[in-house]
């Protein structure tokens, strides 16, 4: 019966170790156009992202600038892997988030019109936090569409 309660405990101290150890995404993060790469499709002009994260919760303020011009969009994700309904730059858009490891893993759906789009996202940062780096598939009727974007922290 020791036995087993010490397991437990460790069991307990290891798992709530591994949740204290996933990077906070927090801070005001600006697309880097020349360190990015969208694949197929093209660049948008700006992309500023204002993300709170408080576990399990985080909400992303984004402002997107494309040549047709910005569109704002309040995102908010729970890492519990439940179903999130979003307005994404007013496209409905249905996300499961969790974490996997040190990685935010975001899989999604966007119905626009008659078009139905996938995506998965895997979230990290990098450069001891002043980098976060979205490695993102996009499922496309045409294909896949892999890019990486690249966001630099701005200070406070």
């Amino acid at each position: 019966m020791k036995k087993l309660g010490c397991c437990g405990l460790l069991l307990t101290l290891v798992l709530g170790a591994q949740k204290s150890s996933r990077p906070n995404l927090s801070g005001v993060w600006d697309l880097v156009l020349d360190k990015s790469d969208f694949g197929k499709m093209p660049p948008p002009r700006s992309v500023l992202n204002i993300i709170e994260h408080k576990e399990p919760f985080i909400q992303i303020n984004s402002t997107l600038v494309l040549p047709q011009g910005k569109y704002t969009a309040l995102l908010k994700y729970r890492s519990t892997g439940a179903r999130d309904a979003n307005d994404s730059y007013g496209t409905n858009m249905n996300s499961w988030s969790k974490w996997f490891g040190n990685e935010f893993v975001i899989e999604g759906e966007v119905v626009a019109g008659n078009k139905f789009v996938r995506f998965k996202e895997r979230w990290s940062l990098a450069d001891g936090g002043k980098t976060l780096i979205n490695n993102r598939i996009m499922y496309l009727p045409a294909g896949e569409v892999p890019q990486k974007l690249v966001f630099a922290k701005k200070a406070p």
